[in-house]
């Protein structure tokens, strides 16, 4: 009995299983799957775009990095030093000097105090002044005076070449200084300078 239960039950097994079978290999069961599947697609497509969207709005944001702080003003210069001056622009040359004419010793005409040797020897008598102390030292003598006459009658480059003492050389160099303008020599139909020695006598008498 046992035995005709199985059969029967293998049997009626075998039946759906080969029913089931069939049912794959008609077309009606064929055109409802490929409905099945894109449903199931879509399902997923859709699925996936919701999963990709949520990973976007789940992106974190970027922080805002703060700003670098300011760099630190440096410490005055505890020894400060001007900074190099500019170098001062080298001035231009000067233009060169004219040469002095030159002094004619013996002119054909010699220079000439203002009203001749009278006048001369009387200028000399007032504008002397006897030094003190060559009173007191009873100094006294004849000083030579060296002088150049310019072309204008200007007297220039006074020297004594023979004096008697310093104060009175002193004198002597005063009084030529203090003279009016000489006229000037003459040499060749020209104004020339010349040289001329003048004797100056300082006595007590």
């Amino acid at each position: 009995m046992k035995k005709t239960t199985q059969s029967i039950t293998f049997l009626a097994l075998g039946i759906l299983f080969f029913a089931s079978c069939s049912e794959e290999k008609s077309g009606e069961v064929a055109e409802l799957m490929p409905e099945k599947v894109s449903i199931e697609k879509e399902k997923v497509s859709s699925d996936e775009i919701t999963k990709d969207e949520v990973k976007v709005n789940q992106i974190p944001k970027a922080k805002t990095v703060p700003p670098p702080p300011p760099e630190p003003e440096p410490w005055p210069d505890p020894d400060p030093r001007p900074p190099h001056p500019k170098p001062w622009p080298f001035p231009e040359p000067p233009p060169p000097m004219p040469m002095p004419e030159p002094v004619i010793e013996i002119p054909a005409v010699e220079a000439q105090f203002p009203g001749g040797v009278e006048e001369l020897k009387k200028y000399l008598a007032n504008a002397i002044v006897y030094p003190t102390i060559d009173k007191e030292l009873n100094n006294q003598g004849r000083v030579y005076v060296q002088f150049v006459v310019e072309n204008d009658g200007s007297i220039t480059s006074i020297e004594v070449k023979k004096g008697v003492s310093e104060s009175i050389d002193r004198e002597a160099k005063h009084v030529i200084r203090a003279m009016p303008k000489w006229k000037p020599a003459e040499d060749g139909g020209k104004i020339v300078r010349s040289r001329m020695t003048v004797p100056i006598v300082f006595s007590l008498l």
